[in-house]
């Protein structure tokens, strides 16, 4: 969530290999150091490269009748933020798929990642299009 989190991992990936010369330079080193300064090293490469990958992802907000979807990058989350409270059943959909109502932002979130954004847009084509499309039927009665 914290939006400096790549260039404090690139801090301390800087730390960890300095630390790894060290140990390396100690004739005293034990084998269990260097594999879990080595681990820990792999680790933190790879989320730099998950962070820097997720950084990339474009997602164009979505406008549906009653609401829409956003992208909230101050707190790495998507959003769904409704003009009015939502059916029970759009309600379980978003529970059912990690969304979580958040009262201190008026909106159901949940982390912002490529699976989010998968659930979010199968959420707007299944359940939002086919409530809206029941309510115009509904109309026409």
């Amino acid at each position: 969530d914290d939006p400096n989190a790549i260039e404090k991992l690139k801090e301390k990936l800087e730390y960890l290999e300095k630390q790894r010369q060290l140990i390396k330079a100690d004739e005293n080193h034990t084998g269990w150091q260097l594999q879990n300064i080595g681990a820990t090293i792999r680790e933190v490469k790879r989320r730099i490269e998950s962070l820097e990958k997720l950084e990339q992802i474009e997602f164009n907000d979505i406008e549906f009748a009653g609401g829409k979807v956003v992208r909230n990058k101050e707190i790495n989350r998507i959003q769904f933020l409704f003009d009015s409270k939502p059916s029970e059943e759009i309600r379980s959909a978003l529970k059912s798929n990690g969304f979580h109502w958040s009262r201190q932002e008026g909106a159901w979130q949940r982390l912002f990642n490529e699976n989010a954004i998968r659930v979010t847009n199968r959420i707007v084509e299944n359940v939002l299009t086919k409530q809206n499309e029941q309510e115009d039927e509904e109309e026409f009665e």
